[in-house]
């Protein structure tokens, strides 16, 4: 990212920052409640044709129940229409994919940016006509971070605080060549390092999922014992990405989660799973767990 309004895709240009609670910087809870330290980013204004990919894919019709709905094949045009839409929603999963590879050149795991956090530009730009490598090839090569500016790009990553910072010199054994983010599973510990895992419910991958489960191993307050079906679920999780060589530590407890490419891959996955499939996981895994209010505002997405 740029300081001084500089640009530098796919997010927003940062035109001032504090980093320390001593910047001089407050944030209110509520007009009658105390003021409170706080760190903040002055970025730039998206522009008004921004949207979402949530809102463009879902609440402007471009998932794939919505388009076999609005067009029954009955008009000779409903096969123009048809395609319109496909291309479109193409189109907008490709910038979706082209922002977390350049976020991840950047030393970046955008972990939470599947459907809410990730805004792409609703008109048509140039960029479109071109292959996802060109794209990458552009923004690699470009001499500074001016020469193609994140309207270039027409994506935008926001939601600055949910993403991981990787360690260049950090690897795992599966994927030697790919930098990653090492996580711990402790609190404390995530504190300490700057990391600050979360996601959308019902919305990640499973090296993500862990990191939110992890205490119900230790935590024996948290359930009815040990074996309780969330303990046991959290057990098995962890032996599998042990397995997978995505966990490094000698104890459950000192535990760390290695996270690298491969989980924006699988969010984005989901996303396009639950687009072409016409439904949100959330909405039905929310009813399932009886969550009526993550339901009803889940159906919206």
């Amino acid at each position: 990212m740029q300081q001084n309004g500089l640009a530098s895709a796919p997010f927003l240009r940062c035109f001032t920052w504090r980093a320390e609670r001593d910047g001089g910087a407050t944030y209110r809870e509520s007009g009658a409640g105390e003021a409170d330290k706080c760190l903040y980013l002055e970025l730039d204004l998206l522009p008004d044709s921004y949207a979402s990919l949530n809102e463009y894919v879902w609440n402007q019709g471009r998932d794939f129940l919505t388009i076999d709905n609005y067009y029954p094949c009955r008009r000779p045009d409903d096969h123009e229409g048809i395609l319109e839409k496909l291309i479109e929603f193409v189109r907008a999963f490709k910038r979706a994919a082209v922002a977390h590879l350049v976020a991840h050149d950047m030393g970046f795991v955008c972990g939470d940016h599947y459907i809410n956090n990730v805004y792409i530009d609703t008109k048509p730009v140039p960029s479109d006509m071109l292959k996802a490598t060109e794209i990458l090839a552009a923004i690699r090569t470009a001499t500074s971070p001016t020469t193609t500016p994140w309207e270039a790009l027409s994506v935008v990553l926001i939601d600055l605080a949910n993403m991981f910072l990787m360690d260049d010199d950090l690897h795992t054994q599966n994927h030697p060549r790919e930098p990653v983010a090492r996580v711990p599973c402790r609190k404390d510990a995530q504190d300490a390092a700057a990391q600050l895992p979360t996601h959308t419910q019902f919305h990640a991958a499973p090296e993500q999922i862990i990191l939110h489960v992890h205490y119900l191993m230790e935590d024996k307050d948290a359930t009815s014992g040990i074996g309780h079906p969330s303990v046991r679920s959290a057990r098995k999780l962890h032996r599998t990405l042990k397995k997978q060589r995505l966990i490094e530590g000698s104890s459950r407890r000192e535990a760390d989660v290695l996270i690298g490419q491969l989980t924006p891959v699988f969010g984005l996955g989901l996303a396009l799973s639950n687009a072409i499939g016409g439904r949100m996981w959330q909405t039905a895994l929310a009813r399932r767990e009886g969550d009526a209010r993550t339901a009803t505002a889940s159906s919206r997405w």
